[in-house]
């Protein structure tokens, strides 16, 4: 069934105004994470998400404020955690990890173990299914953490090494594709907000949720009134609608995070 499409501005919602976007180009790193979490909690379907955003809200006032990043579902790191990406699995770990989201997933795993248990002295049994590496069971590495071995007794070259192996390997085996840029810069957060991702990601959320479609013409003269001489339908197409994809990723949302926390210790 084919959405209805929105062509014209006075159909756009009233609450919709681009001036309310102005404060994006004085965003530093902590507001671009406050503002494109929000986003991700509204536009990401989560079972587990205990924040809900209305759309039409987020249009009214869609600024979010705050000096601190708050620790939502899907995201690991806030500005009160440790900078590092490495800590020790801790005893909350070992009796909390994801039980409540695995459910009747770990069923066959519980039955394999309790068969192990039945088996009489003496008598060989092994299991490959116990063997399978943690994150390879449902949801243990939603939000991008594993636990893994360390043996402390080999030498830091050969540890180094085993750990560059196994994380090529493991990343390529749960999808994680870390980002590439090294660092998030000033030029970043201006070409975001000269770019109107906040806006647009809040129209086509807008969009979805009423069931219809805006026109990339209308999209366009809407976050660019003033541009008269450019192609605004390609521009949508090509730049912003790809560059809004990007930054409304939990990856990308994380690695501004981790950034954050770096750059409070330092």
């Amino acid at each position: 069934m084919n959405q209805k499409q929105i062509k014209n501005r006075k159909d756009l919602p009233e609450a919709f105004s681009l001036e309310k976007y102005r404060p994006t180009y004085d965003f530093d790193i902590n507001d671009w994470i406050n503002n494109l979490q929000a986003r991700y909690m509204l536009t990401v379907e989560r079972p587990y998400a205990d924040v809900k955003i209305p759309s039409d809200y987020i249009l009214s006032d869609p600024i979010f404020k705050g000096n601190k990043v708050n620790q939502h579902a899907g995201f690991t790191k806030n500005l009160s955690d440790d900078a590092s990406n490495i800590r020790n699995f801790t005893a909350t770990d070992l009796f909390f990890c994801d039980r409540k989201y695995l459910g009747d997933s770990l069923k066959n795993y519980i039955d394999e173990a309790d068969a192990i248990e039945s088996v009489k002295d003496g008598d060989l049994y092994s299991s490959t299914l116990l063997d399978t590496p943690l994150y390879k069971i449902d949801n243990c590495c939603g939000d991008g953490n594993i636990m893994i071995e360390v043996n402390l007794h080999g030498t830091d070259e050969k540890i180094m090494n085993d750990f560059a192996n196994w994380l090529k390997t493991t990343r390529r085996e749960v999808e994680i594709v870390a980002p590439k840029k090294k660092k998030f810069t000033r030029t970043d957060f201006d070409d975001w907000a000269k770019n109107a991702i906040l806006p647009y990601i809040d129209l086509t959320t807008w969009a979805s949720k009423n069931g219809v479609e805006i026109t990339q013409q209308l999209m366009g003269n809407s976050l660019f009134p003033d541009e008269i001489d450019v192609n605004l339908p390609e521009r949508i197409r090509k730049v912003i609608a790809p560059m809004a994809r990007k930054i409304i990723d939990s990856i990308m949302l994380d690695a501004l995070i981790i950034q954050a926390n770096a750059e409070q210790a330092e």
